[in-house]
């Protein structure tokens, strides 16, 4: 099978469920997803195992890097891991986050129309509920640069990751990677040349739903660019991938582009895709039937 156009447009999709798969104004190729070792969960390699200290930080440091764990209701920050966690049932959004943490080193909002830079993980816990819409949200930029400085003792990841364990609603927003070095998206320029032979790329950030996931991650009239990474066999750096996770989930009238895998699904069943553009992937050509 063979398609010049404008662009490449894939969606990666392995399972036996059933899957409403609806590309309304562009064609459609298939491509299969190989397995995915889900294992443990993003987020559990993330946390840290020593007990938190609760210090809230002051509108003072504001703009400096935090080195305490911060807790505010059903947000929590560590430092050790340089992860957010929210675990709260009311949806709950970036700003409710700002608000918490006030630190500009760990989420800053840079414009009034919200334009948000976020420097650390943020996970999603089970029973949980997070909207990034347009509410308070133009522009999420995550950063690709993992801040390793003082008070970050456990092992962290080489990218971050928005971690879903709970639910998930994106809508009329554009996340992306950046890098504030480049000031610029961040590029990565892995592959994998032939079975298990991988050139690892530069570390992007990826959007993942993990399979003990307790709600859809609905993502719609959006943009998403410029996520994940080659990062190895079964590593998750796909960019937006859902494991076994997110039921249910409509994934509707967005662009998503330059993004490692495109969209990614493993053992996710009753799934909406549909009016996507789907272009520039980097890493399609081991999929297409």
């Amino acid at each position: 099978m063979s398609l010049v156009y404008w662009s490449t447009i894939a969606i990666i999709l392995s399972m036996s469920y059933y899957i409403v798969l609806s590309m309304l104004s562009f064609p459609f190729l298939p491509y299969e997803a190989k397995a995915v070792e889900t294992g443990t969960s993003l987020s559990s390699s993330l946390r840290a195992t020593s007990t938190i200290h609760v210090h809230t930080i002051s509108s003072s440091s504001s703009s400096s890097q935090s080195n305490n764990s911060t807790t505010s209701g059903c947000i929590n920050y560590d430092p050790s891991t340089r992860t957010i966690t929210v675990s709260c049932t009311t949806p709950t959004r970036l700003t409710d986050v700002n608000n918490a943490l006030n630190d500009n080193g760990i989420l800053a909002k840079q414009t009034p129309d919200g334009t948000w830079f976020l420097n650390a993980n943020l996970v999603i816990s089970k029973g949980a509920v997070f909207h990034i819409d347009s509410t308070d949200t133009k522009w999420l930029k995550i950063s690709s640069k993992v801040v390793r400085g003082a008070g970050t003792t456990a092992k962290l990841g080489p990218a971050y990751w928005i971690d879903v364990h709970g639910s998930l609603k994106i809508d009329s927003v554009k996340i992306t990677s950046w890098d504030p070095t480049m000031n610029y998206y961040a590029i990565t320029n892995g592959s994998r040349t032939g079975t298990d032979v991988f050139i690892l790329g530069a570390p992007r950030p990826s959007i993942v739903v993990e399979n003990n996931a307790t709600g859809t991650t609905n993502i719609t009239n959006s943009e998403i660019a410029y996520l994940g990474f080659e990062q190895g066999k079964h590593k998750g750096g796909s960019g937006l991938s859902y494991y076994h996770g997110g039921d249910g989930s409509i994934i509707k009238n967005n662009i998503i582009r330059e993004v490692y895998f495109g969209l990614y699904t493993f053992g996710v069943g009753h799934m909406i895709v549909e009016n996507n553009i789907i272009r520039n992937l980097t890493h399609i050509q081991e999929h297409m039937i």
